[in-house]
């Protein structure tokens, strides 16, 4: 379906050629006033199919037909402000309309629209003014897409291949350009080279030179649509050795240092926290064996009896460093814990 499309447009096109020719001879021959124009249609859009006459020009009718099947047929009479369709059933249906006094526009175009239209213009005065139309129907052309493949990356530079790939039919030209605003290649100091039908792209990119954006272009006389690939993206920054050189980014050069600082302070702190707790535990091991806390000492009251003038005895205290019992008095001791400051 496709190859039929595309062969009808050009089956088309060309007849427009032959026609345009054969006009120019007759114009060339002729006192009559005769134009005739190429119109380029996109598929399931909008056309217009002007009578190229001046608004201060009286008209008094407008006329348009089409060459169907070598048989002219009118499709369409402009009168009075007031579009006349002679027969609206026929192949155009709904889909013409009048886009002003002059210009007859048909939407929802089709490949079968493609052919030759009259347009003949009536003034007030009586005199008539004819000239053809040559409408050629395209379909339209999808997103284009860049690929690269044998990529190989050197000291000086990146030699890389791109592809320009359109789905589905041809049709249409394709064609490349550089930089922004796109420029020809020629503008540029990259060696290059292209394939016959234009959609491969072969080329070494010096590095650090202007302009490493390459933009596809796919056109037909009605359209045109395009696609750009930065070469940045697949060549990078080499060394003479060919290894990469790029250094990290600013960031991590100023967080590592601050990471290390502050993993070292808290180890710092780690390791100062397990020798206390390891003192701590020392000395409550110790204290625990002795039964002495280590800010405690003791000492020895015994309790002696001292005869008074008036026959009772007087308790006095004696204050020694004695053992737990006294042999000889056998006497009880008592032990008083003595807060020693330290």
């Amino acid at each position: 379906m496709a190859v039929l499309r595309a062969s009808k447009s050009l089956q088309t096109l060309l007849l427009c050629c032959t026609l345009i020719c054969s006009y120019s001879g007759a114009v060339s021959n002729s006192s009559q006033t005769q134009t005739l124009h190429q119109v380029s249609g996109i598929l399931g859009r909008s056309v217009l199919l002007p009578a190229n006459v001046s608004s201060a020009e009286q008209l008094a009718f407008i006329e348009w037909n089409f060459q169907w099947n070598g048989i002219r047929v009118q499709i369409a009479k402009f009168r009075n402000e007031k579009l006349e369709r002679p027969d609206p059933n026929d192949r155009f249906g709904q889909r013409i309309e009048i886009a002003n006094e002059s210009t007859l526009r048909i939407k929802d175009l089709e490949m079968e629209d493609s052919g030759i239209y009259g347009v003949r213009v009536t003034f007030s005065t009586g005199t008539l003014k004819d000239h053809k139309l040559c409408l050629t129907v395209y379909e339209p052309i999808p997103e284009p897409k860049i690929l690269h493949k044998d990529v190989s990356k050197t000291p000086g530079g990146c030699n890389v291949t791109l592809q320009c790939r359109v789905p589905g039919k041809r049709g249409f030209d394709v064609s490349w350009k550089r930089g922004d605003p796109l420029r020809d290649l020629e503008d540029g100091s990259d060696r290059y080279h292209l394939t016959e039908n234009g959609t491969d792209l072969h080329l070494f990119w010096k590095l650090n030179s202007s302009g490493p954006t390459y933009t596809c272009l796919v056109t037909n006389p009605a359209e045109q649509r395009s696609n750009s690939f930065n070469l940045l993206d697949i060549c990078k920054t080499h060394s003479s050795s060919g290894s990469s050189i790029s250094g990290p980014p600013l960031w991590f050069v100023a967080v590592v240092p601050l990471l290390v600082m502050v993993a070292g302070l808290g180890f710092w702190l780690w390791k100062k926290s397990r020798t206390t707790l390891s003192e701590r535990a020392v000395a409550s091991v110790r204290g625990e064996e002795g039964h002495v806390s280590p800010g405690l000492h003791y000492a020895e009251f015994r309790k002696r009896w001292i005869p008074s003038e008036g026959g009772e005895s007087q308790e006095v205290d004696n204050l020694s460093a004695t053992p737990d019992q006294n042999p000889e008095t056998n006497s009880p001791i008592i032990y008083s814990q003595i807060q020693t400051d330290h």
